[in-house]
């Protein structure tokens, strides 16, 4: 009889150790696949984030445009420059750098006054083929840079992947502008 019970009472202990591993089995099963259904859910968010983001960012230069057209380009242009150098010149402290700032201000509002056209600069900003070439750069830039939240390179689905690919596409079609404007003033030069 104690054989017997000792018998059962192992075997019933090695079913409940069989049992609780399945079921730890199971239990880890589910947890990763509840975790890989929340990174999907996270990637489409952070997805949908971007889009948001990108769409946010293409009303605002829709709306800039409009202003663009409704004021008048040179209006326009001297309001951006007068907001540009005011903000650099309530930064700064020193007499000196002020009066510089001061005079750089008055340069660009006589060039914007007198026939600074910025008909090229919102050609590249309504050119879609320059924008998604903006965007691309942006992209390559990006993923080749360390996120300093991360130490690693940047991966889209890192938080402020859209802000900063946003920026960088401002950023490279601000210097599409530039050149061009340099361009167009050294033909000028050339050309007087």
């Amino acid at each position: 009889q104690f054989q017997a019970r000792r018998a059962a009472g192992e075997e019933r202990d090695w079913k409940r150790e069989w049992e609780q591993g399945g079921r730890d089995i199971e239990s880890e099963r589910f947890k990763t696949e509840v975790g890989l259904k929340k990174q999907e859910i996270g990637l489409k968010e952070d997805e949908q984030t971007y889009i948001e983001a990108r769409d946010k960012a293409d009303r605002e230069l829709q709306k800039y445009l409009g202003e663009i057209e409704a004021k008048g380009k040179t209006q326009w242009v001297v309001e951006e420059l007068d907001k540009h150098w005011d903000a650099k010149i309530a930064a700064a402290t020193n007499p000196n750098e002020i009066k510089n700032l001061e005079a750089q201000k008055a340069e660009d509002r006589y060039k914007a006054l007198h026939g600074y056209d910025v008909s090229d600069t919102m050609a590249i900003l309504r050119n879609t083929a320059a924008f998604e070439k903006a965007e691309e750069l942006a992209r390559g830039e990006l993923q080749a840079t360390i996120n300093p939240a991360t130490d690693t390179y940047w991966a889209r689905t890192d938080k402020g992947f859209a802000d900063a690919i946003i920026k960088l596409t401002q950023r490279y079609l601000r210097q599409i502008a530039a050149f061009l404007q340099e361009d167009k003033e050294e033909q000028e030069e050339k050309a007087t």
